[in-house]
């Protein structure tokens, strides 16, 4: 029984990996008017998929040295799928660096959110006497270490190199429009948190469900009123339905991509998710 949950685990990965392959092959391939009926859907996309691989990264059993720089390069994909749907090109440095810290500042609360929740569910277990196997903080070994320090070593040096090909400077950090997409990022962050926690859990999946959609477009409700308060120019022409496709979209986007999963026991059960050995 064991074995066959597993198959069938292993098939609803392969599918959705499969389905997210070919979402971005039509992206790239498919000549869509960047400013026609298909921006939101070329915005929302990969915006979509970065919250889903740091919610991977957060609650993958995955050792951390393997995860993170998975991690790292599937949302550098996923932005560089944004970039080749808007035809943005290295050229555009200041919109390609607006892009890539939306991505990067979505990715780190909706990373730090997950492991800080899975540092207290583990907490939570020790303190009722169900986890006594390991340690709350686990020990790590020399090789953890060597391999961590590499690894950070040679992705802060690929990150310097791209920054120079892509001519981003502190220049960009000077236009307003540069802080607009990293308050977009806060709230897409807040739509793929409110749909996990609704999946996590073995009690009242239905109407935890039902309560995020409503508080998911509830925030996409008020997003234009938070853009107007906080930015003299709210932004390029965003409407309330601009930004309640967006809301609906990643929550669409999430729930056909982790209810699958949830269903077939890959989360959210007895045991939440896996953790690091120290190795």
């Amino acid at each position: 029984m064991k074995r066959m949950r597993t198959r069938v685990q292993i098939v609803v990965i392969g599918l959705v990996l499969a389905v997210h392959a070919l979402g971005d092959l039509a992206v790239l391939t498919t000549d869509l008017p960047v400013f026609g009926g298909w921006y939101l859907f070329l915005m929302a996309w990969p915006l979509s998929r970065g919250s889903l691989i740091a919610l991977w990264a957060g609650f993958s059993p995955v050792r951390s040295y393997v995860r993170f720089p998975v991690a790292v390069v599937a949302t550098a994909w996923a932005w560089y799928v944004a970039m080749k749907a808007f035809q943005v090109a290295a050229a555009h440095g200041a919109e390609s660096a607006s892009v890539a810290t939306m991505f990067a500042t979505q990715a780190l609360i909706v990373l730090v959110a997950t492991s800080a929740g899975r540092l207290l569910w583990r907490w939570r277990r020790l303190r009722q006497g169900s986890q006594s196997e390991d340690p709350l903080i686990p020990q790590y070994s020399l090789r953890f270490l060597l391999l961590w320090t590499t690894l950070l070593s040679i992705m802060l040096g690929a990150g310097r190199i791209v920054f120079v090909q892509l001519e981003w400077t502190s220049d960009v950090l000077q236009r307003e429009y540069f802080y607009h997409n990293p308050m977009l990022a806060v709230h897409n962050a807040v739509f793929a948190l409110l749909v996990f926690a609704s999946l996590v859990g073995r009690t009242w999946m239905l109407r935890r469900i039902l309560l995020a959609v409503v508080l998911i477009f509830a925030i996409g409700y008020f997003q234009m009123d938070v853009f107007s308060f906080a930015f003299r120019n709210p932004g390029a022409g965003a409407s309330l339905a601009t930004f309640l496709f967006l809301a609906g979209f990643q929550a669409a986007y999430l729930y056909a991509t982790l209810l699958p999963l949830r269903l077939t026991g890959c989360f959210g059960g007895r045991k939440v998710c896996g953790h690091d050995q120290g190795e």
